[in-house]
């Protein structure tokens, strides 16, 4: 049986596919015009404005989770701010594919 923190580990998970892929798109549609020889600059700025932009969502996705969570919520903090790092990281791995 799964225990409280992994139930909501998972949930967070799950919540924070469905941001990654919202920012994600959103981000791909107001590049996709961009010359990144003559527009560098105003990529750069989207790429921090999305990667900040998802920070806050899964940030504050995170506290709801933590609010309503019955245990111990500093060995639960730590998961999902590993969680928050491994997203925005993945993230900016792939818009720096592009």
């Amino acid at each position: 049986m799964r225990s409280n923190s992994e139930i909501t580990v998972a949930n967070f998970r799950e919540s924070a596919v469905r941001s990654f892929l919202f920012f994600w798109y959103d981000f791909e549609l107001k590049v996709k015009n961009l010359n990144r020889k003559e527009d560098e600059n105003v990529f750069q700025q989207l790429r921090t404005r999305y990667a900040e932009a998802l920070k806050t969502s899964l940030q504050q996705t995170a506290e709801k989770l933590l609010i309503n969570f019955q245990g111990n919520k500093q060995g639960l903090r730590v998961c999902l701010t590993e969680q928050v790092s491994h997203n925005i990281s993945a993230f900016m791995g792939k818009v720096d594919s592009l």
